[in-house]
């Protein structure tokens, strides 16, 4: 699975990737760590937390015309480097300032910055993906790195408590911005392939153009507009499946905290063992198993709603974790391979942005419909899981749906 995908400009991408996600996970126990220590405010931690999402769904179509315009390279390495400085300027703050409001100020802009960055970055890596490695590889790769960043949050996660109490937040703030600093002197080592720049319009305007050209581009393949609606519906509707979980742990299947870590870690080894299985069968791109795949995660969200046995709860949130891993690399595979190389970014951005609206909406909602209803959770999952199976079985049996998931050259 990995060997074909050693290739020297894949690797430093890949690298730099892996060292910046294992620092930004220690930084987000420490930055949650320090707000509680200091502050013991929720109301602030949503805000940073909310400061660093914003951006990608209100900047994200525009940047994605920003990355088809620009060389892919300086925006990735740009994006790196931005990040790593930014959160040196906080490193620095931390422990010359004793004031925390001052403090706080800047965990806020920094986590502007940052988002803003990420912003750019992360349909810009993705549009790059299929020039490092050959067309039939793209689904390998994006798995690879998916599966990184699950492996990167396990360490991150897991060293970042230790880590705190030992070294404090100083260190770990600067140990994060070392590591994003040293992924974009990685990642200055890739060659691109040299293609010619596409001819585009000036100003404000011509952003403006790029961006509506990518989504008439969307809107204009039928099947890859339901496609992306159906996965942002499903992280939609996931999300406040996953916030109640807690009270599911505790009221539904009478069991505390421990067990719901046990469920929690078998939707991670769910997913860790969906993205090997989409990175290592080529089947898993035929249109029945996408299909399939997308109303499983409805029925599953159905069986949630009747499980009654902590041992089958946990065997539901196994599966979704390995359904919702599968989908994640194929739409994200699919929207790379059938799209031109001059629109990808904006394509990717767009669908980004959507699913980063689709996340706190969903967490928001969820929340909210609770406490206004006072629904339980069984019929909460019930009905949300009802809505995600109805909508998966229209998309499943939509013609443009399944001819758009068919092999198509893009050039």
């Amino acid at each position: 699975m990995i060997v074909p995908l050693l290739n020297r400009n894949f690797i430093l991408l890949w690298q730099g990737q892996f060292v910046s996600q294992v620092g930004n996970q220690a930084y987000l126990i420490a930055l949650m760590f320090w707000l509680l220590e200091n502050t013991g405010s929720a109301g602030l931690m949503g805000l940073v937390l909310m400061a660093s999402s914003i951006p990608a769904v209100v900047f994200g179509p525009l940047a994605g015309a920003f990355v088809d315009r620009h060389p892919k390279k300086v925006l990735i390495v740009v994006s790196d480097v931005v990040r790593g400085c930014s959160l040196m300027v906080l490193t620095i703050t931390i422990a010359a300032s004793e004031s925390t409001q001052l403090i706080v100020a800047t965990l806020v802009i920094v986590a502007s910055v940052n988002g803003m960055a990420a912003s750019v970055f992360n349909p810009a890596v993705g549009a790059t993906i299929p020039d490092l490695v050959p067309s039939d590889r793209v689904r390998e790769a994006n798995s690879l790195n998916q599966m990184t960043a699950h492996v990167a949050s396990f360490l991150g996660l897991a060293a970042g408590g230790a880590l705190y109490s030992l070294l404090g937040p100083t260190v770990l703030f600067a140990a994060d911005a070392i590591s994003f600093l040293l992924s974009g002197l990685s990642e200055s080592f890739i060659q691109f392939p040299k293609k010619p720049a596409p001819t585009q319009g000036q100003g404000l305007s011509g952003y403006v153009e790029d961006l509506l050209e990518g989504w008439r581009f969307v809107v204009g393949q039928k099947g890859m507009l339901i496609f992306v609606v159906e996965v942002a519906t499903i992280n939609l509707l996931f999300m406040p499946i996953y916030i109640l979980l807690p009270f599911f742990t505790t009221d539904v299947l009478g069991k505390g905290s421990a067990w719901y870590g046990v469920i929690l870690a078998g939707m991670s080894i769910g997913s860790i063992l969906g993205l090997i299985v989409v990175a290592r069968f080529k089947y898993t791109e035929h249109p029945s198993f996408v299909a399939l795949n997308l109303v499983g995660v409805g029925a599953s969200m159905i069986l949630l709603g009747v499980a009654k046995n902590a041992y089958v709860g946990t065997a539901i949130m196994f599966g979704l974790g390995f359904l919702t891993a599968q989908i994640n690399v194929l739409v994200f595979t699919f929207l790379q391979l059938r799209t031109p190389e001059v629109l990808r970014g904006r394509v990717l951005a767009f669908t980004m942005a959507l699913a980063g609206l689709a996340t706190p909406l969903g967490l928001g909602l969820g929340g909210a419909f609770i406490e206004l209803t006072g629904v339980h959770v069984t019929q909460t999952y019930l009905l949300l899981g009802s809505i995600a199976f109805a909508v998966t079985v229209v998309g499943a049996i939509s013609r443009p749906f399944r001819t758009f998931l068919l092999p198509t050259k893009i050039p």
